[in-house]
C-alpha cells in the first residue's frame, strides 16, 4: 500500500492512512481487526491478512 501511495505521490500522515484503510474493510473484519494492537501500516495490513 505504501508504494502506492509512493508511486501516486501522495504524502499524509500515517495516522490518515491508517484510517482510510480501515475505513475500506469489511465490517466483520474491521471489528476483529481494531482491537489488535499494531504500531503501524505494516503490522495493521499483517493483522488482516491474518484475520482473513
Amino acid at each position: 500500500m505504501e508504494l502506492y501511495l509512493m508511486s501516486a505521490i501522495i504524502r499524509e500522515e500515517e495516522r490518515t492512512t491508517v484510517a482510510r484503510f480501515q475505513n475500506g474493510l469489511n465490517l466483520e473484519i474491521r471489528d476483529r481487526v481494531e482491537i489488535l494492537p499494531y504500531r503501524d501500516l505494516n503490522e495493521l495490513v499483517q493483522l488482516y491478512i491474518g484475520v482473513e
